[in-house]
């Protein structure tokens, strides 16, 4: 028997964020190296919040695979209500998420 062998990753990435009175913008790139995949995988996002609203917008590029997603989250106290959306290039259809969580003290 062979053992199986876990995959390996590098990730590498840079983030900005900038804010102003009641909105703040954060931006962000990485690069991954995986023993999985041939080439690299680039990753872009951007997550827009204003007072308890985020609207987030990201993409994967890579090799075989390349995919773009949104989604958009509302905090309210200690709930937090999220609905995103992502279409790739898998062939796979209209992937969502609906989250629903409770921060404890």
């Amino acid at each position: 028997k062979t053992a199986p062998n876990l995959p390996v990753r590098i990730l590498s990435g840079i983030r900005y964020q900038s804010s102003y009175k009641s909105w703040k913008n954060e931006v962000f790139l990485s690069l991954e190296k995986s023993s999985l995949n041939s080439g690299l995988i680039y990753r872009m996002g951007n997550e827009f919040t204003w007072q308890k609203i985020a609207i987030q917008a990201g993409t994967q590029l890579s090799e075989k695979v390349n995919s773009i997603s949104g989604g958009i989250r509302l905090r309210l106290g200690m709930y937090s209500f999220q609905y995103g959306v992502q279409i790739g290039s898998q062939d796979l259809g209209l992937s969502q998420m609906l989250d629903f969580s409770v921060r404890l003290p």
